[in-house]
This record gives structure tokens, sequence and C-alpha cells, in this order.
């Protein structure tokens, strides 16, 4: 089985990374945050991505289509189930805000990897 490093190589995705003051779908996490631009062949993705404190230094790529592997895992749960899944209230409007996001999300990684997103799912991290 193939891991994203792999598939990341593979597929010449490339990541510029600029600090950035907050994560609009994170609005009381306190850490690090990024606004990241992925690139492959001629299409690209924005996202913003937040890391803890203890993580220092940008963001490597690997890890962020970790991220957005199991985000789109997460993604493809009904909302009770995610909020079951990831240890959310059902009655939270960030449970919700965050849901939505992981969604739009998916659509955008989808959209960037074309034909490779199912590879995509199958890498190991």
């Amino acid at each position: 089985m193939k891991t994203i490093k792999q598939f990341i190589n593979e597929n010449k995705i490339k990541m510029s990374c600029d600090w950035a003051d907050n994560n609009p779908s994170m609005t009381d996490f306190k850490g690090n945050h990024f606004k990241l631009k992925l690139k492959k062949d001629k299409k690209t993705m924005s996202l913003y991505f937040s890391q803890g404190y203890g993580h220092t230094g940008e963001p490597k790529i690997n890890s962020v289509l970790e991220c957005l592997q199991s985000d789109t895992f997460c993604s493809q749960d009904s909302f009770e189930d995610f909020c079951a899944n990831c240890g959310y209230d059902e009655d939270s409007r960030k449970a919700e805000k965050i849901y939505k996001t992981i969604i739009k999300q998916n659509a955008k990684i989808k959209n960037l990897l074309g034909n490779s997103y199912n590879e995509f799912l199958d890498c190991e991290a």
C-alpha cells in the first residue's frame, strides 16, 4: 500500500505556507494558524490549517494531507455520527460549523486531486 509521502511525490503536489492571525473555522483554538495553498498540476486549493503550540515551525505537506484524509473520512458520516465519533455535542453550533467546513474542504481536495482522489483515500499515513 502506498504512503501519503509516496502519493505526494508521484503526483508532484506542492504546498506554500503563510502564517495567519487566526483560523476562521477554529475561532477558540489556541495554537499556530496558517493559510496554505496546495498545488497539483495547474490546480490549486487554499485552506486554513492550525496546529498546537507544541508543534514548531510550519506544517509539513504529508501531515497536512494526512489530516485532510482523516477529515475526508469524517465528512462521509452523517452529522450525528460525526459528532458521536469525534466527541462533539449534536446541539453544538461549533460542531456544525466544523462539519460543514470539512465537507467543503473535501469537495476542494476532490477537485484538486481529480482522478487521483480515490488513490489518495487508500494511502497509509
